[in-house]
């Protein structure tokens, strides 16, 4: 059997929450967790060291993200976009990595299992996408290594679409809507929570 491989997970967390009108990532879930701190903890559930891309303006996030245990990656400039986040962040990472899986933290769906199925599909050579059951692409999306340097030139704030649209992928379909739920506005997050309130209706005797 093959040596597992070596995969960095990244946690996009250096936005700004502009549309938000509060720092989303500072929002607490149904179990006391901030969005943030409930994102770690899902990554680093994996078993994958797990690194955070962070922007000098938040220091809530940088103190959430040590006592958590993952590895706080400063991102100057962070106004720049998130492709220049990735960009910085990525160059920062352990240079003996077989894959890089980018993470959004404003995407509170994605389960560890989530995570776990998408590397499982790991093979070296597609960009692996989780996706919908219906076929929509979305997140968490695993890069091989040997796409570093088109990570690591990455500018702007269109992230690594680019990348993503140029070369060849592949799709891990994970449950409705888990790799497309994300959390922008205010309406986004009412919805979310709505809809864990239902889940969790659901789950009692």
């Amino acid at each position: 059997m093959p040596p597992a491989p070596h995969i960095a997970i990244l946690v996009m967390a250096a936005g700004q929450s502009l549309r938000m009108g509060c720092d989303k990532l500072l929002l607490r879930q149904a179990t006391g967790q901030t969005l943030l701190e409930d994102r770690i903890s899902v990554a680093i559930a994996t078993g994958h060291p797990v690194y955070v891309a962070l922007g000098d303006h938040a220091r809530d996030r940088h103190r959430i993200t040590r006592a958590a245990g993952a590895n706080p990656v400063l991102c100057a400039d962070a106004e720049l976009g998130m492709g220049h986040c990735m960009a910085q962040a990525v160059a920062t990472l352990p240079a003996r990595l077989d894959a890089i899986l980018v993470l959004l933290a404003d995407m509170p769906a994605i389960t560890t299992e989530d995570i776990n199925r998408v590397c499982a599909s790991f093979d070296g050579k597609h960009v692996i996408r989780g996706a919908e059951p219906d076929g929509t692409a979305g997140h968490p999306v695993l890069f091989p290594a040997q796409m570093r340097p088109q990570l690591e030139a990455l500018c702007g704030d269109t992230g690594a679409k680019e990348v993503v649209k140029t070369s060849p992928a592949r799709l891990v379909h994970l449950p409705r809507r888990h790799a497309t739920t994300d959390i922008d506005r205010q309406t986004d997050w009412d919805s979310w929570q709505q809809a864990q309130g239902r889940a969790n209706g659901d789950r009692e005797p």
